[in-house]
């Protein structure tokens, strides 16, 4: 994977990836979110991961999130959004994101 460049008008950075996962999880429409941060990349380069179900998570099969519809994604502090794992739902392609609102509209549409 090709290392993420801290951008000047950056998305997020460190400081403010809590922030904007909160204001995924209030934004989005799904059931089930789950989200965390990854500082792989180092901690001036941080990457949101994003695991939402279209399935409540009293409903999963076993309570294991695998056995139901849902989607990973990598969100990077430059706005890119890249789905990653998609089970029994359609592949987002992946796309470059301006605002937590486009982010929850782009993913909410399907």
């Amino acid at each position: 994977m090709a290392k993420k460049i801290k951008i000047k008008n950056s998305l997020f950075n460190k400081d403010t990836a809590r922030n904007l996962i909160d204001d995924l999880k209030e934004k989005l429409s799904f059931p089930y979110i789950g989200a965390r941060i990854s500082t792989l990349g180092g901690r001036d380069n941080p990457v949101i991961l994003l695991t939402v179900s279209a399935d409540p998570k009293e409903s999963w099969i076993n309570g294991i999130l695998e056995n139901n519809k849902y989607r990973r994604f990598s969100i990077y502090n430059d706005g890119t959004v890249e789905n990653f794992i998609a089970s029994d739902m359609t592949k987002i392609r992946k796309f470059t994101a301006k605002s937590v609102e486009d982010i929850a509209t782009r993913l909410d549409k399907y």
